[in-house]
Parts: C-alpha cells; sequence; structure tokens
C-alpha cells in the first residue's frame, strides 16, 4: 500500500468523519509524534470562504491555549490545494462512548465531568469563540481522566457572521438552543444551553429532547418540551435540576451568563458534599468509573446525612429533605437519615403547617421535599408553550 501523506504528515488511518471534514490519525516525522489531522472535504476545500473559516479556526483555537481545548499543532499554508489543521492525538473515548459502556449513577459525577468543560468554554467565550456544537461527542478523555473540549471546526468567530458554510447545519439538532434553530442572534449562552443538554443527560441517562424526525425535535426545543429532572431522576437533588432548567430556559436571557458562572454553580453542588480537588476525582473515575462511584456512595451518604442535619439546625427544613431523600435513595436503612427524618416528622406535628392527606399524596411523588416545606422554589416544570423572545 502506498503511503499517503499530506504536508510533512504520513496519514496512518482514517478516524473520523463528519459533515465538514475527515480525521486521521496521522505521524509527524519531524517531531516523531502521534497526530490528529482533520481534512476539510474537498466540496467545502473549493470554496474561499469555508477554508477562511477553517483557517481561522487553527489560529483562534491554537491562541487559547487551555488545558481542556484540544492543542493545535499546526495548518494548512495558503498554497496547500487541501485544507486541513493538525491537532493533539488524544487516545482515548468520547465522552459519550465512556458514558454509554459507564453509566453515571450520581450528579456529583456529572458536575464533575463538566467543570472543566465550562471552564474551556470560558476561555473560548473571552477570546471571542463561540462553540456552536457542545455534545458528548466533542468532548474526548485523555488517558489521564482530563476531559479536552474538541472540534471548533464550526465555531464561529463573533464579529465574523459572514463565515458560514451555506448548506451545512451548524450544530447537532438534539443539543441546538432554540435561536440557532429560529436564525436569531447566536452567542456564548447558546453553547451554556447545550452545556444543559449534555449536564440532563448525564444526570438523566437520557437526551431531554427526541423526536422521530428533525421537524418534529426542533419544535419540543422551540416549545421548551422536556420531562423535568426530577421526573426522570427523583433523586438527583433539586440544586442540579434548577441549575439544568436555567441552562435550557428558552430565553437567553434567563440562562446563566457566563461559562465560568456554571462552573461556579457545578463546584458549589460539589463542595457541599465534600468534593473539592476536581482534578483527583476525575482522574480516579475516568480510571476505574465502577469502583470509583461504589466508592463514592459511601461518601455521598455520610455528606448527604451531614448535610441535612446542618440544614435542620438552620430551620431549612426543605433543604434537609432533600438531603434526607437523596441518603435515603443510597440506603433506605441508614440509621442516622432515618433519625433526621423521624426529626422533621416530630417537627411536623408540633407546627403542621400542611394538612396529613396532602402530605402523604407529596410524600409519593418526586420533589415532595418541596410541596411539605418550600425553602427554596422547586424546579419549574418545562414550558409547554413557546414563549416571545
Amino acid at each position: 500500500m502506498m503511503e499517503q501523506r499530506l504536508g510533512r504528515y504520513t496519514l496512518d488511518d482514517e478516524i473520523g468523519r463528519g459533515g465538514m471534514a475527515v480525521v486521521y490519525r496521522a505521524t509527524d516525522p519531524v517531531l516523531e509524534r502521534k497526530v490528529a489531522l482533520k481534512v476539510l472535504h474537498p466540496h467545502l476545500a473549493s470554496r474561499e470562504d469555508a477554508r477562511a473559516r477553517f483557517s481561522r479556526e487553527a489560529r483562534a483555537v491554537a491562541r487559547l491555549q487551555h488545558p481542556h481545548i484540544v492543542e493545535v499543532f499546526d495548518y494548512a499554508p495558503p498554497e496547500s490545494d487541501r485544507a486541513y489543521i493538525v491537532t493533539e492525538y488524544i487516545d482515548g473515548p468520547t465522552l459519550r462512548g465512556f458514558v454509554e459502556r459507564h453509566p453515571v449513577r450520581f450528579p456529583e459525577v456529572a458536575a464533575l465531568i463538566l467543570v472543566p468543560v465550562c471552564e474551556a468554554l470560558g476561555r473560548a467565550h473571552e477570546a471571542g469563540i463561540v462553540h456552536r456544537d457542545v455534545k458528548p461527542e466533542n468532548i474526548m478523555i485523555r488517558p489521564d481522566g482530563t476531559p479536552v473540549l474538541m472540534d471548533f471546526g464550526i465555531a464561529q468567530m463573533v464579529d465574523m457572521d459572514t463565515l458560514t458554510a451555506t448548506g451545512t447545519m451548524l450544530g447537532s439538532p438534539a443539543h441546538m438552543a432554540p435561536e440557532v434553530i429560529d436564525g436569531a442572534r447566536v452567542d456564548h449562552r447558546s453553547d451554556l444551553f447545550s452545556v444543559g443538554t449534555v449536564l440532563y443527560w448525564l444526570v438523566c441517562g437520557a437526551l431531554p429532547f427526541t423526536a422521530p424526525n428533525p421537524a418534529a425535535l426542533f419544535r419540543r426545543i422551540l416549545e421548551g418540551r422536556y420531562d423535568p429532572v426530577l421526573q426522570r431522576r427523583p433523586h438527583a437533588g433539586r440544586r442540579v435540576a434548577r441549575l439544568i432548567e436555567q441552562l435550557m430556559a428558552l430565553d437567553p436571557a434567563e440562562r446563566p451568563q457566563s461559562a465560568s458562572e456554571v462552573a461556579d454553580g457545578l463546584r458549589a453542588l460539589l463542595d457541599e458534599v465534600g468534593i473539592h480537588d476536581v482534578d483527583a476525582e476525575l482522574e480516579a473515575f475516568f480510571g476505574d468509573p465502577e469502583v470509583y462511584q461504589d466508592g463514592l456512595a459511601r461518601r455521598l451518604l455520610t455528606a448527604y446525612v451531614t448535610g441535612a442535619r446542618r440544614a435542620l439546625d438552620a430551620k431549612l427544613t426543605g433543604r434537609a429533605l432533600d438531603f434526607i431523600d437523596r441518603a435515603l435513595a443510597l440506603d433506605d436503612q441508614d440509621e442516622a437519615a432515618r433519625a433526621l427524618l423521624a426529626r422533621v416528622e416530630r417537627g411536623r406535628r408540633r407546627g403542621a403547617v400542611v394538612r396529613g392527606a396532602a402530605a402523604a399524596r407529596c410524600w409519593c411523588s418526586p420533589g415532595w421535599a418541596w410541596a411539605l416545606w418550600p425553602d427554596d422554589p422547586p424546579p419549574r416544570r418545562a414550558a409547554r408553550t413557546r414563549r416571545r423572545w
């Protein structure tokens, strides 16, 4: 078989193919290392606007220099008859591939995974780059357990509205923000909507928006029709449910306003259960996900009980019940959690504000803690009608 070369690079084998490009594992003979080489499809490479966007991608991403963004090494010179970029080669799975083999059992693990992704997005947004295709397939895992945000191939420089590929769908339908579908103005908050769909997928084990065809899927997204988190995953916890709801708000103004804000929110979720070293936890999880999650279950049980006790001492009964509910979901015979529940019941009998019949009905449904003691507003159900922009 004749050796295939592109520039100075030797093409080893094809490892991926998308709507814009083919990706090869290749060898850099000068630096003696494996690289990933993304080659623009010929029908796009022949167009000046597509080549301009492709080369801008390479220069823009190369300048980002972030540990959770794929590193760009090189790109095709202007005189080349093929348009390509050369990036680090990651010898690891995509997030989708990994999670399909090793399902995420706890919302805290979902938060761990997306903290570095949000930090990477924050860096890109600061540089004026909107990714436009945040999805599990575009997050890869390095061998050391580091998530890396990939494929800025359809990223758009915010001030370069003319660099679009006519006839090319920019983004993955199931993760598209409503304004992308509508053809309205797209900015960094569109990426945050996509982060919300990925977080939902990790927490609930299913995508929020599904339909038998793209038209029906787009209608669901535009109308905000998805099953609430606590309906799919009753013991996920109200804080992560509320964060997901905010991220997937139809109106961009109602979403968090920066990726850094989302990363901070995820870190706060982790801090409240005693998880502080994100990098070390990720390395342990991706190294052996089953063993890690078995051990995490024991840690979380202790953290939930502690959180419930502190909430009760602060007279935040609804928050305490949320922790108790999650603790009993892990071990319905845990004595400490049951004792705290009994403490709540005694307080309810002394100063009951909810009739017994209503309490009994709420007890059996997701989100019962809010019905009994609404310290904080519960996550709203997904909108059933489209909002005005």
